[in-house]
């Protein structure tokens, strides 16, 4: 089936900040233990829109910490930066679902990408972290942004 380009075009995407670190205490010397571990560990995503007001661009800016507790393993924490122009028209409800949904998607894959590969050169190898259940970040930082008043 041939595709259909989307209005939604990644101009660029950059890391702008990364740290990884490998914690390997001394009670696991087991890798299938350890990378087992590893992927139960929490995974926190925090992101950042910001739209211009006479053309149809925005960036995001995303941050990824896996390991925020410093247990044995991968501590990562990294952030980058997704460049985004709109190609056509369109609605305020069109552009937040490609936001929200389509360039978020690809900046977190971004990230993924770049985590896979930076970890492949560490003693447990390659991580990918679980995907992501996208409505549920985007309410709990909507609700982050604008507390119920009690």
């Amino acid at each position: 089936m041939e595709t259909k380009a989307s209005p939604l075009v990644l101009e660029d995407f950059y890391i702008t900040n990364c740290n990884c670190n490998f914690e390997q205490f001394p009670t696991t010397n087991n890798v299938k233990e350890l990378r087992g571990k590893q992927a139960k560990y929490p995974v926190l995503i925090d992101y950042e829109i910001k739209k211009t007001k006479d053309k149809p661009d925005f960036i995001i800016g995303l941050k990824v910490v896996i390991n925020p507790d410093h247990l044995e393993g991968y501590i990562i924490e990294v952030k980058g930066v997704g460049v985004f122009t709109i190609s056509k028209k369109m609605d305020e409800k069109e552009i937040a679902n490609l936001i929200f949904y389509s360039a978020m998607n690809i900046c977190i894959a971004n990230i993924r990408s770049y985590i896979a590969n930076m970890t492949s050169y560490f003693p447990i190898g390659r991580f990918n972290f679980h995907a992501i259940d996208m409505p549920s970040l985007i309410k709990e930082k909507q609700e982050e942004k604008s507390p119920v008043e009690k």
